[in-house]
């Protein structure tokens, strides 16, 4: 009986060794995960942003653009049309 002790020790350090190593791997794979998801989600909005950009580029000698960028960038408002102020409360 007392032979079979030293094996079964070695084997159940083993196991313990084995399964706090592959909880920590469970753990950073996880969180390597949630990394993967926000940088699809940022490469998601970049690629978003560069589209508008790149049409905002390709529209730049359209006159009504312009007019409508001077309308909600700028504010200006065409001689003719009467600009409205909006408070919050």
């Amino acid at each position: 009986m007392r032979k079979w002790i030293y094996p079964f020790l070695f084997l159940m350090l083993v196991a313990a060794i084995l399964e706090r190593s592959l909880n920590e791997i469970y753990v950073e794979r996880h969180r390597m995960e949630l990394q993967k998801q926000d940088l699809i989600a940022q490469k998601t909005r970049a690629l978003a942003r560069k589209k508008s950009l790149e049409l905002q580029i390709m529209s730049q000698s359209d006159p009504r653009w312009i007019t409508l960028t001077l309308i909600r960038v700028m504010g200006v408002v065409p001689e003719g049309q009467k600009k409205f102020y909006f408070k919050d409360g």
